[in-house]
């Protein structure tokens, strides 16, 4: 039996997620056997996020199955919609209106002068 690369790395991703949970397991000070069954099954979820995102580099629709031509035309078509996206005039804020000073007179000091002698 022989596995494809695509197959191959995803297993390779599943060991090391399954090895991380379990390690974190055991430094933690568990010794119960039901939690590492549950590390086991946990450990898939990263890899399998990964395998129905069709945008991802690694499993997904550009993979290392593809052509480098392709891989070329996806990473230009990114570009191009980064590009488009940033040249989109942005609106501007409406500037700031001076309040108007009051003219009446300055108020005077109710605090008692006090001399020093």
């Amino acid at each position: 039996m022989t596995l494809s690369k695509q197959t191959s790395a995803l297993l390779q991703s599943y060991g090391r997620s399954f090895i991380g949970a379990a390690l974190a397991l055991y430094m933690s000070g568990s010794t119960d056997w039901h939690d590492y069954v549950y590390a086991l099954v946990a450990a898939f979820a990263p890899v399998a996020i990964r395998f129905f995102n069709k945008n991802d580099i690694a499993f997904g629709r550009v993979s290392g199955n593809s052509t480098p031509d392709q891989v070329a035309k996806e990473a230009l078509a990114a570009i191009d919609a980064v590009a488009k996206k940033a040249a989109k005039p942005v609106a501007k804020a409406p500037a700031k209106q001076v309040a108007k000073k009051a003219s009446s007179p300055a108020k005077k000091s109710t605090a008692k002068k006090t001399t020093s002698k």
